[in-house]
């Protein structure tokens, strides 16, 4: 089995990959999101250290920040799954105006994806750097966002469609940074 995600030429996309196992203990949430950004932090350590050397992403290097990311996209996977109470097997993105549709199943292991990067969707970010410091900040807008609702001991139903949302994009934000990475040159 392999794990990743897979770009093909027609703009579909298709993926698996395991939950992190730092991240499996999921019974303090407060903990959990200190771990999920221990892991994204990783991604932005990752990066400055390969831009220090020369300043540009060589192969290998691409491929250790997208492995990186595959483990952030497993703990925003987890995170979905966590908040439909695992009642559900999986979620749906579908044709949307942002230029995506995508589908997730997931089970106590890991997840799988597919979709479809529609060709009207337009990247406007830069570069990696630009990427990172703007999915952090939504980072921070979700957990957040959850983290507040739960004071009641009750997310609502309001509550819950707008963080999921939120997270839509994010799992979206990092297939199209994936998809960059493996395709182009996103340097600096």
């Amino acid at each position: 089995m392999s794990y990743g995600l897979v770009f093909n030429i027609d703009g579909s996309w298709h993926g698996r990959g395991k939950f992190p196992a730092t991240l499996k203990d999921m019974s303090n949430m407060r903990k959990w999101v200190i771990k999920f950004f221990q892991e994204f932090n990783q991604v932005g350590n990752k990066y400055s250290k390969y831009m220090s050397n020369d300043g540009v992403l060589l192969g290998q290097e691409k491929v250790n920040l997208v492995n990186e990311l595959d483990e952030v996209m497993g703990g925003l996977v987890m995170f979905r799954a966590f908040l439909t109470g695992n009642k559900e097997s999986r979620f749906i993105a579908l044709d949307n105006k942002y230029g995506y549709t995508f589908s997730f199943i997931f089970d106590t292991l890991g997840w799988d994806g597919s979709g479809k990067i529609l060709n009207k969707y337009v990247f406007n970010i830069k570069n990696f750097k630009e990427w990172y410091n703007a999915v952090m900040e939504k980072l921070k807008e979700v957990f957040t966002k959850y983290l507040n609702s739960i004071r009641d001991k009750e997310i609502s139903d309001e509550e819950l469609t707008s963080i999921n949302l939120l997270l839509d994009f994010l799992i979206f934000d990092l297939v199209v940074i994936e998809k960059k990475l493996v395709t182009t040159d996103i340097n600096n």
